[in-house]
Order: structure tokens, then C-alpha cells, then sequence
């Protein structure tokens, strides 16, 4: 688990490792979350809304390699990385 950058509330990422999905669940739900998936290099490969405390994205068409991945909503602004392999 990691813990936000802003706030005191805990998110897992798992897995880590990644392959074809990758869960996102945060203790306090997301409202009109933004969900992006980063290239080192900072360009987005994956943009998506997040709501709840489960969000589950499909990461099966990126190319093994290390990515980050960035949650913001109008309270709170989450970012991990972490890496997909086949």
C-alpha cells in the first residue's frame, strides 16, 4: 500500500507486477476522479474517469515496461509507479 501525497488516506495498486489489468482501490471513494496512465517520458497512453474505491483498468495493450499512474479529484492527487511484464 502507499499512502497519498496530500492527505493521510490509503490506496493500493496491485498487481505489481501488472500484465492485463490493474486495480486502483483508494479507503475514501473518488467523485469525478480523472485516471491517467503515464509513460516515463510523461506522455498519457491511458485516460479514464475514476469513481468509487474500486477502479479496475485494462493495461493489456501497453508494452512491458515502467509506467505511473496519476488519480486526481477535486480533493486529492494520487501517483505510484509501477510495471507491466508478459
Amino acid at each position: 500500500m502507499i499512502d497519498l501525497l496530500r492527505r493521510v488516506t490509503t490506496v493500493s495498486v496491485m498487481p505489481i507486477p501488472a500484465s492485463d489489468q490493474l486495480t486502483f482501490t483508494s479507503e475514501r471513494p473518488l467523485a469525478n476522479a480523472s485516471l491517467e496512465i503515464l509513460t516515463m517520458q510523461g506522455r498519457a497512453v491511458i485516460k479514464q474517469g475514476a469513481s468509487g474505491t474500486r477502479n479496475v483498468i485494462d493495461v493489456s495493450a501497453l508494452a512491458p515496461g515502467i509506467y505511473v499512474l496519476r488519480v486526481r479529484d477535486e480533493v486529492d492527487e494520487y501517483s505510484t509507479e509501477f510495471n507491466i511484464v508478459r
